[in-house]
Order: structure tokens, then sequence, then C-alpha cells
């Protein structure tokens, strides 16, 4: 009924803007990104300033549905771009914010951060934005600040957001600060125990740790989750060899220095991996029969 009476609109007066940027909107919704995008073009050509249809409002509107419909995120920055320098004050801080979260998935980092900074200065996005620098400083190694922007962040959000909270664990991991990193880790796998990115993380600091059988658990269960990303699950891979390769050699230490049960419990736990090497396999088979 919205885009038959749209439709009238614009038989009876084509020259607003205003009813083709909202059939756009109805169209987005709908997902038909590029029907959406030739009703964006046709408002761009009828702009009138005594409405609501301003330039403004269609580029957000161009660089909405790029992002969100058709998944075009270097068109969507394209048109963020022209949005920030065609507004200023709180309009443009919706595209500051925009172009950080865009670069930052395009691997942009520099810019994100950039952007970032400048959307956090503005109240309606200082929270998520600041989610969203604290990964792009991750990203970037830079370790000390991604954790204190992520542990302002989750403590003004009562400790009640795991992303932030595993952000705040792999800087912490990364700045050998275990008795921060581990429990926020924690708190993620508590918050959302389905995320195995979450278990990959704290499995990773654990063995950077040496806590090796609780490690290789959650690296385990992990590699196991069918949510894992493709691409991380040969990393995981490599860091289980890793791991078992440890649980034998600390499994050895720990028989030859008298603590035969705690050993060969290790022994068989890097056994059971599916991750180990045929040869350190049989090494550790000729260790538990002798």
């Amino acid at each position: 009924q919205a885009k038959t009476e749209l439709e009238r609109a614009i038989t009876m007066d084509p020259l607003p803007g205003d009813p083709y940027l909202k059939m756009a909107s109805i169209l987005e919704m709908e997902g038909r990104g590029e029907e959406a995008l030739q009703w964006a073009e046709r408002a761009w050509k009828n702009i009138n300033f005594n409405a609501r249809s301003t330039y403004h409002s269609v580029v957000f509107r161009m660089m909405h549905i790029y992002y969100h419909v058709l998944k075009n995120r270097e068109k969507a920055l394209e048109w963020a771009k022209k949005g920030q320098f065609m507004t200023c004050g709180d309009a443009r801080s919706i595209y500051y914010y925009y172009i950080g979260k865009i670069a930052s998935e395009v691997g942009d980092f520099k810019t994100a951060e950039w952007a970032l900074r400048r959307a956090m200065a503005f109240p309606a996005f200082a929270s998520t934005s600041a989610a969203n620098l604290a990964v792009v400083l991750a990203n970037q190694q830079k370790w000390a600040e991604a954790l204190s922007i992520a542990a302002s962040l989750s403590t003004g959000l009562g400790d009640s957001d795991p992303t932030v909270l595993d952000v705040i664990g792999i800087s912490a991991s990364n700045l050998g600060n275990f008795d921060v990193a581990i429990p926020a880790f924690r708190k993620a796998i508590a918050l959302n125990p389905g995320q195995p990115i979450f278990k990959r993380d704290l499995g990773v600091t654990l063995l950077r740790k040496g806590d090796l059988v609780e490690s290789v658990t959650l690296l385990e269960e992990a590699y196991a989750a069918p949510e894992l990303p493709a691409q991380l699950k040969s990393e995981v891979e490599i860091v289980l060899a890793t791991a078992s390769a440890l649980l034998v050699q600390q499994g050895v230490n720990l028989t030859k220095t008298g603590k035969l049960p705690e050993g060969i419990q290790l022994l068989r736990k890097a056994y059971g991996s599916k991750f180990i090497s045929p040869v350190l396999k049989k090494h550790v088979e000729d260790q538990l029969n002798a």
C-alpha cells in the first residue's frame, strides 16, 4: 500500500525527490537492492531542499543499500566518504562510524582508526565506535591502547559484551598479563559458549601460560565447532600440533622426575590427539608401554 501511494504521489507531482527516496527505503527493506538504487538515483535528480529529501539523505541511503543489501563494501565506503564531506556536526558522525566500520572489514586499519576516533567524539556513537576501535587497535598490535579502551568500555557495560571481553583477553595476553586475560576470556565464553573463537583465544593463552591439558581441550572444541571460519581451522590445527608436542615433552619430563601419574596423564592426552604426528605418536606409545 505504501508503494502504491508513493506511485500516486509521483504521478501527481513528479518533481519532489522525497517520494523516490521513500520508495528506495521500502525496496531496501524488501531486499531488492538494485531496484532500491535506481529509485535513490531518481531522488538524487529531484532534490527539493524544502522537503526532507536532501543530498545527504540520498547519500546515506545509497551507502546503506550498498552495505546492508548488496554487501558491496567498496561502494559503501565510497558513499560513506562522500557523505563525510557533504555534512558537518552530528550529521557527519554516522559517516565517520561507517567509514571506520567498513574500512576495518576490508582490512584498511589505518583509515578505520582515523574515522573511529572521530566517531567516538559524538555521544550517539561513542560506545559502538570504542568497541570497533579496540578491535582495530588489536589488529594493529597496539595492545596497550586496545586494552585500555576495551577495559574502560567493558566496565561501563558491566562486562556484558563478550566481544569486548575477548579484545581485553587478546590484548592482555599479548602483553603477558594472564591474570587479566584469562578471566576476561572465561567471562566471554560464559556469555556466549557457542562462539568457538573465544575458546580458541583462551586455548592459545593457556598454551602460552603452560596449562596444556585445558588448552588442548579448548582448542579441540574450537576446531570441531562448525561455526569456526574455515580460514581459522588450519591455524588451530597448527596450534594443536604444537600443543601435542609440548604435551609429550612435558609428560616425558614428569615421568623422568618421578611424577609418573601426572606424566602418564599428559602422554595419554597427547596420544589421543588427532593432530599428533605419526612419529611422535609411536614415541608416546613406546613411553606408555615402558
